[in-house]
Parts: structure tokens; C-alpha cells; sequence
């Protein structure tokens, strides 16, 4: 091997046992971590309803109670309440 001249001004040295391990060792993560894909998360539609579920405002107890009283006794719908709602709704799918 003495007959073989180093390529350029690279100087070789001697490689041992435990530095070519290390050497492959490295090797070897850097191709485990090159060919591994991106971590991704897929969240459900259920999740992301569920997630939605915790943005919404308080009940209000007792503005539901009062609502329920007038209902049960007629008073709630009246045309200009029905008008209100037919046209809210109307307005939130245009």
C-alpha cells in the first residue's frame, strides 16, 4: 500500500476500531434522520368540533329559564320574533 499517493492535500490518516464505529455510528444517524419523513398530526373533525366547543360563551341560566317560561306559555313566538329569526337565518347562509 506504500505505492498509493494521497489525492490532493488530503492527508490520510490511520483509522482505528473504535473511530471507524463512531464514524459509522454517525453515518448511520444522519441517514436514519435524512430518510425518516416530517412528524404530522391529523386531528379529527370530531376533535376539531369538540376544540370549537371550548371557544363558546357561557350559558347564560338564566336568560334560558325566562326563554323557557315564555315559551311554555305562548308568549315567545310572536310574528315579529319569527320575522327576526327567518331573516338571521337568511342572513348567515348568503
Amino acid at each position: 500500500m506504500s505505492g498509493v499517493s494521497p489525492v490532493g492535500d488530503v492527508q490520510l490518516g490511520r483509522v482505528d476500531a473504535e473511530s471507524r464505529v463512531a464514524r459509522d455510528r454517525t453515518a448511520s444517524l444522519s441517514i436514519a434522520r435524512s430518510d425518516r419523513a416530517s412528524d404530522r398530526v391529523d386531528v379529527s373533525p370530531v376533535a376539531q368540533y369538540l376544540s370549537r366547543l371550548n371557544d363558546l360563551p357561557e350559558i347564560r341560566e338564566s336568560l334560558v329559564a325566562r326563554i323557557r317560561g315564555q315559551i311554555d306559555s305562548g308568549a315567545y313566538e310572536t310574528p315579529e320574533r319569527l320575522d327576526a329569526a327567518i331573516d338571521q337565518l337568511i342572513g348567515e347562509h348568503r
